[in-house]
């Protein structure tokens, strides 16, 4: 995600580029991580701080370990920041809560502009369909992804179970049994190179409605969090999400 993020920015939008301490790519110039022609003007840097001077807005897709720390340094830098990390814990989410409170920040479980739709979609189904109809959520992504539901995947059934006018139910991943009437069912699949489908399943007596959203590359939310970060940095402090960004309202 990192490299897609960086090529489709390009170098004259980047100010700077965050990579572990460990990264053999550290302290080399952007333009040699991505084999361009020539260097970029901007240096690989392992310091969140850094990287952040010049910044106007800055994106995160990296990991909770860092999530706390670029939540601090883009509140003293006064840094708009476009937050994509899923997996927060309850602390993490009151950090997000804190940082808001002093700069535009939008937090994305996913930043493709059609998932944005398709929760839409999610919570009109929702609350038209009566209780008959149970609600399914089927997720596949590619073998190394370690998270399961995926942070798409709950985010739609918040949607779903906010529309319906339910508790957010815990996550519980069925792969076989029986079907219980009440509640949000997970099933997820990790394989090959799959880069992220979603299909949300409303399943009544004798008919079926299924919403379903396939990226087939991960430039697609490289752009839709690019096309989030130019909308935010215009935006005063507070919390947003990628519907605020297409004028949805879940």
């Amino acid at each position: 995600m990192g490299q897609s993020l960086l090529k489709t920015l390009g170098p004259e939008r980047l100010a700077g580029a965050v990579v572990s301490e460990s990264n053999p790519h550290r302290h080399q110039d952007v333009g040699a991580l991505l084999g361009a022609s020539k260097p970029w003007g901007v240096t690989l840097t392992s310091s969140v701080t850094d990287a952040l001077t010049g910044a106007s807005v800055a994106i995160d897709f990296s990991s909770v370990a860092l999530t706390a720390q670029v939540l601090e340094a883009c509140v003293a830098k006064r840094v708009p920041l476009v937050l994509a990390t899923t997996g927060l814990s309850a602390e993490l989410n009151a950090k997000v809560e804190w940082a808001s409170q002093s700069i535009a920040l939008l937090r994305a479980a996913n930043t493709s502009l059609g998932v944005a739709v398709l929760a839409k979609a999610v919570a009109l189904v929702a609350r038209a369909l009566p209780e008959s109809f149970q609600i399914d959520i089927s997720e596949a992504h590619h073998q190394h992804k370690k998270d399961a539901p995926s942070g798409t995947a709950l985010y739609l059934g918040e949607t779903a179970a906010a529309a319906r006018g339910i508790p957010t139910p815990a996550p519980v991943t069925r792969s076989d049994g029986v079907r219980d009437k009440t509640g949000i069912g997970y099933s997820s699949v990790r394989a090959g190179d799959i880069v992220g489908e979603h299909t949300v399943f409303f399943a009544g007596p004798h008919e079926r409605l299924e919403l379903t959203h396939r990226a087939t590359n991960r430039d697609v939310f490289a752009s839709g969090a690019v096309h989030a970060a130019e909308w935010l940095r215009a935006q005063p402090a507070g919390l947003y999400s990628m519907s605020d960004v297409l004028g949805l309202s879940i």
